[in-house]
């Protein structure tokens, strides 16, 4: 299952069949807080065993359990990348090319360095202490698991 997409693909694929792609009929170009160049980045769960952050469904399983924000799909002054990674059956987000020694599924956006001037929020990668599965979360302790680290500003 390919969870990532290359930049090129990214604008083509928000649209396709997705419930969250920026292009959706209910989020549409001229909804407010929706900008042409992002599309929202959801967390998912599935079957009480992994968490997901995507722009796009990632397949029958998984379940949208909210938008941690809207993340850009091409490179903006005061963004980096954020990599979509797997490490077994745990998909988990990460800024470094090389998904930290594991397997780079693709590019998911890119995601502010520093706050931007335009409304925002933090988003932090956290690990479950009970069975090391990666999860990401807007709260910055991690709903009661491990901090693992910021990754950066996604706009509202």
């Amino acid at each position: 299952m390919t969870t990532g997409i290359a930049a090129p693909a990214m604008a083509e694929a928000r649209g396709a069949g997705s419930p969250n792609a920026a292009t959706d009929s209910s989020l549409g170009a001229g909804s407010p807080g929706v900008l042409a160049d992002t599309a929202p980045l959801t967390r998912y769960w599935w079957l009480k065993k992994d968490h997901m952050s995507s722009v796009f469904h990632p397949g029958e399983g998984y379940a949208a359990e909210f938008v941690l924000g809207q993340i850009h799909t091409t490179a903006q002054p005061g963004t980096h990348p954020l990599f979509q990674c797997t490490k077994g059956s745990d998909r988990f987000t990460s800024p470094q090319f090389n998904c930290e020694g594991f397997p780079n599924i693709g590019l998911i956006g890119y995601a502010y360095s520093t706050p931007p001037a335009a409304p925002n929020r933090a988003f932090y990668r956290c690990l479950v202490r009970s069975n090391g599965e990666h999860f990401d979360s807007n709260d910055p302790n991690c709903e009661g698991q491990r901090p693992e680290g910021l990754q950066g500003y996604l706009l509202l």
